[in-house]
């Protein structure tokens, strides 16, 4: 299950291709700084009821592709349990807002992985 640009509601007009850059690090393998991005907006899942209702929890593993101005110009379902909280992780992501990531001060689009916990306790 895929979101792409023409669902996704801040997507920019990054050309398609894109660099995967680990944005764990500060200096990459080459020596180029890199200043990974910042969670600016954040929107949480919403729960799927049907779930909630049967005791169901569980995370769903989304890859994303933040493009050059912080959105998520595309995000894909890596792992999840259930359907249902595939579409409200995916729902959330789409919607979140980061810093631009920067390669030697510029913008670049970058790939992130990131993990929606859907649990029963608060």
């Amino acid at each position: 299950m895929s979101l792409g640009p023409e669902v996704v509601a801040c997507a920019d007009q990054d050309a398609p291709s894109w660099v995967p850059l680990s944005t764990s690090k500060l200096v990459s393998a080459e020596g180029r700084v890199i200043q990974p991005p910042q969670k600016i907006h954040d929107v949480s899942p919403v729960y799927p009821d049907a779930l909630l209702d049967a005791g169901i929890a569980g995370q769903v593993v989304i890859e994303a592709i933040l493009s050059r101005a912080g959105c998520v110009s595309f995000a894909t379902v890596k792992r999840s349990p259930q359907a249902q909280f595939s579409l409200a992780a995916l729902s959330a992501v789409t919607r979140w807002r980061f810093s631009p990531t920067l390669l030697d001060g510029s913008p670049v689009p970058v790939v992130m992985t990131v993990t929606v916990n859907f649990s029963l306790k608060k």
